[in-house]
């Protein structure tokens, strides 16, 4: 496999990780109780992905929000779980 498509292939991945556990968080955080301390774990443990898929592509401004929002779920776990 060469370098570009092992590239291509990671960006894949964190697109659909990125899916698999942010609309979760959402829908979670969105049932409110109990549920919403599992959404903002969800949406911490998605937010490496959006780091790294924004950093690749230099969307500086994406990368910007991003780290924000490591900040916000964060918040909300602790939180939640404190």
């Amino acid at each position: 496999m060469t370098g570009r498509h092992q590239t291509q292939l990671r960006q894949a991945v964190a697109q659909w990780l990125i899916a698999l556990f942010g609309l979760p968080a959402l829908l979670l955080v969105m049932e409110g109780g109990a549920w919403a301390g599992w959404g903002a774990l969800l949406g911490l443990a998605s937010q490496p992905f959006w780091v790294w898929a924004t950093w690749r592509q230099r969307q500086w401004g994406m990368l910007v929000l991003s780290l924000a929002y490591c900040l916000i779920w964060g918040r909300g776990a602790w939180l939640s779980w404190s």
